[in-house]
């Protein structure tokens, strides 16, 4: 059974990557360093913003047709 969960979050990586407008996983340091970057004096003057720090997940998803699936020829 372990073998077929480690299968399966595989494939959902590899497949996480299609949503990905950077076509890469984030690593770590590159959350921490937002992470940083917003308890910090440096985003003092950063007031009433999201920021997502996705990689370009949000922005690609709101850039795609209503119903299309990532890396598919289906829409």
């Amino acid at each position: 059974m372990s073998r077929n969960w480690v299968a399966n979050f595989d494939e959902a990586k590899d497949n996480s990557v299609l949503d990905q407008a950077l076509n890469r996983i984030g690593e770590p340091r590159e959350l921490a360093a937002t992470i940083l970057f917003l308890a910090s004096g440096e985003s003092s003057f950063v007031t009433g913003v999201a920021l997502p720090a996705d990689g370009g997940c949000l922005a690609t998803a709101l850039s795609r047709p209503r119903g299309s699936v990532p890396g598919s020829s289906r829409s």
